[in-house]
């Protein structure tokens, strides 16, 4: 077993273990949560990575897909679920919960569907984590550090967002988000 405190110290000491699973928290302070699996991969290690989130989000379980993530559970799971989610990650490769499968079967159904935020406005994955970060409330300088790009960067592309989807302001982007299903209230 193998604990840390933060994604640096996290990384410092994966470098020196052999780890099967990893749990890790959605929503790291230190750097962007997903960049965890292309430095696993970046070290040649096969861990699978399993992300706790506090609560259920589309456009998280969409960017845990994408950064192909081997699993997503909430953090406030029964222990018996706990276990279960390891042991299947473990023996199959993958375990997401049912908001997830659910969001997987939402996305297969919408790929042909114009309602759809990222296949209907065009957003790239930057953008999609970019929207993201802005409905959890965090500033163009919190997303620019969790993302490795400057806040001027950010600001960037927080505009190009706003041209693509024609959000006036974080209201309307977070408006347009709930009515493509992308967020819950």
């Amino acid at each position: 077993m193998l604990m840390a405190l933060n994604a640096p110290e996290f990384l410092h000491k994966l470098k020196q273990s052999s780890i099967d699973i990893i749990l890790c928290d959605l929503h790291l302070k230190e750097m962007d949560s997903l960049d965890i699996i292309s430095q696993i991969k970046k070290l040649g290690l096969q861990s699978k990575v399993i992300f706790l989130s506090e609560r259920e989000n589309k456009l998280d379980v969409i960017n845990i897909i994408k950064a192909k993530a081997n699993g997503y559970i909430l953090k406030d799971i029964e222990s018996n679920e706990l276990y279960n989610a390891i042991k299947t990650c473990f023996e199959q490769g993958r375990y997401y919960n049912h908001f997830a499968i659910s969001v997987m079967e939402y996305l297969m159904n919408v790929r042909s569907d114009s309602n759809s935020i990222e296949f209907a406005f065009g957003l790239t994955d930057t953008e999609i984590r970019i929207i993201m970060y802005l409905l959890e409330g965090n500033s163009s300088k919190e997303i620019g550090k969790k993302l490795t790009k400057s806040k001027s960067t950010i600001d960037k592309i927080r505009r190009i967002i706003r041209q693509k989807t024609g959000a006036k302001n974080l209201a309307d982007l977070k408006e347009i988000s709930i009515k493509n299903k992308f967020v819950t209230v």
